[in-house]
Parts: structure tokens; C-alpha cells; sequence
């Protein structure tokens, strides 16, 4: 089945692909796996195929159908695999950097970005920091009487 969007489906160069991504196609691969990690992938693939397997007049009703779907999920999360692990090993290049606006237009993907993750485990580790610390001065009020006083 042809994507309706696509002008050339048999054409066998990128057509989704802008002239910049083409030039710098690891950045493109940078982007992705910066908003989306390899298990939300991995698990993304399989709900596609749950689903597209679950429906009846989906396309995968004899039998054979259904396995070369399977094979190219497995395929699919391979490379996927092989990309990321391309990204990990090239060196990193601030000329390959892509513009911000480079993503379609549209929603971003649920799941959160790498550095918004870290910001939020920071901001827990400073809450529980700051609890712990509440902690601690109840304690010292408890047993001595009086609130703590830095230095004594």
C-alpha cells in the first residue's frame, strides 16, 4: 500500500527528506533519538503491529501476509537499532546541527525529551533535599528544644 502523501511511492531516493536533512541526515537521527528512546520505540513498532495484526480487512489476513509483516518489524527495529548506535559512535559535529523548525508540523511525540527527564529528576533531588533538610530540623527541634542554628 502507497502513502497518500508520497508523489513518487516507487521513487527509491528520500522523498520525505528536506535538501538540509539530506546534507546532514545524522542530525535528522540525533533529533529522533533525542525525543525518543529505544524502548518507547520498541514499543511503539509492536503496538503498530498489534494493532494492524488485530483488525480484520487490514491487509494481513492470509497468513503470509502476516509473516512478512513480521519480518519487516523485525527488520525495521534492527535498523532502528543500527541508526541509534550510528549516532552514539559519530563524533559530534555543531556544523550538522538542523534548524529547530526542521520537525513537521504536528504533535510531538508524548513521551519526554532526554534533557526534560534529567531536569525533572534534578528538581525531585532538590525537593527530597529540601524535605530531608525539614526532617532533619524537626528532629533537632524534637530533642533539643529549640530550632537548628547553623554553626553550633
Amino acid at each position: 500500500m502507497n502513502h497518500p502523501e508520497n508523489n513518487q511511492p516507487d521513487s527509491d531516493r528520500p522523498i520525505k527528506l528536506t535538501l538540509e536533512q539530506i546534507e546532514k541526515p545524522i542530525s535528522v537521527l540525533r533529533n529522533f533519538f533525542q525525543d525518543s528512546h529505544l524502548p518507547e520505540i520498541r514499543a511503539m513498532l509492536w503496538k503498530i503491529v498489534e494493532r494492524l495484526l488485530a483488525i480484520k480487512n487490514a491487509g494481513f489476513d492470509e497468513a503470509e501476509e502476516r509473516s512478512h509483516l513480521l519480518w519487516f518489524y523485525r527488520e525495521l527495529e534492527i535498523m532502528i537499532e543500527a541508526a541509534y548506535v550510528l549516532c552514539e559512535k559519530a563524533p559530534l559535529n555543531e556544523e550538522e546541527k538542523l534548524p529547530a523548525n526542521y520537525y513537521l508540523e504536528g504533535p510531538r511525540p508524548k513521551w519526554k525529551t532526554k534533557a526534560m527527564l534529567e531536569e525533572e529528576i534534578l528538581n525531585l533531588r532538590i525537593k527530597n533535599a529540601e524535605q530531608l533538610n525539614e526532617l532533619l530540623e524537626l528532629r533537632y527541634f524534637k530533642k533539643h528544644g529549640k530550632p537548628f542554628q547553623p554553626g553550633e
